[in-house]
């Protein structure tokens, strides 16, 4: 398999570049950028971040929306940052699913937690939910995140992030250090930053997560009785 391929078609351009291509000549306007938006999905292609630039001279990553494993993560998460609805919450969590099966070793996939035991604390129940009900990756609200861990709300191992105040909001909350954890950071960076280092952040974890696609030893591959 050619493990640069999952890289295709996802490129750093100026903002400036973007607006030129699809909205013509002329300063950056809440409506240009919004016809840049547009012209980016009718061309099967998604954005990150997708706020409206400060200066032409601001990097963006595009991405083509349907280029398996990345496209379909990048294209939810982004969408999940801006506009924190259900919808891309539940996105997020099925494409960051997808891409957990190809990037951890086959024995691994299959692996079951067991049960909490009686009277355990809430974060080990919480991500025992988190394992089964999430399979690794659960979608919820903000206000029932907070209402199952209180002060113990994750920092990391969740998007967007620090967790809204708002209770409508919704997150995604995984379980442990992995790929697309690793990507789905790196998009939050894009946004968190809006300098060249949130760019870099997100390019930077992108090829890690490719990495994390790469066959490990043999002796932890599946292979046939």
């Amino acid at each position: 398999m050619d493990f640069a391929a999952p890289l295709d078609g996802i490129e750093v351009c100026a903002a400036g570049d973007l607006l030129s291509r699809y909205a013509g000549s002329g300063p950056c306007t809440p409506v240009r950028w919004q016809q840049v938006l547009d012209g980016l999905a009718a061309d099967r292609q998604g954005v990150i971040p997708r706020q409206a630039p400060a200066a032409d001279t601001t990097e963006r990553v595009t991405f083509l929306l349907d280029h398996d494993p990345l496209g379909p993560l990048l294209g939810a998460v982004a969408r999940l940052l801006h506009e924190g609805d259900e919808a891309a919450a539940r996105d997020t969590a099925h494409a960051a699913r997808s891409f957990h099966a190809v990037t951890t070793a086959p024995p691994l996939r299959h692996h079951r937690r067991p049960a909490p035991a009686p009277g355990a604390d809430v974060r080990t129940r919480f991500m025992y939910r988190v394992a089964t009900e999430g399979q690794h990756y659960l979608p919820l609200t903000a206000g029932e995140l907070r209402d199952e861990l209180g002060a113990m709300v994750p920092r990391q191992a969740v998007v967007p992030r620090p967790v809204p105040e708002e209770r409508a909001a919704w997150v995604v909350v995984w379980e442990t250090l992995s790929a697309p954890g690793v990507v789905m950071t790196g998009a939050w960076a894009a946004v968190a930053y809006p300098d060249a280092t949130g760019i870099e952040w997100l390019m930077q974890s992108l090829k890690s997560g490719v990495a994390a696609m790469e066959p490990g030893p043999p002796d932890l591959e599946w292979r046939r009785p």
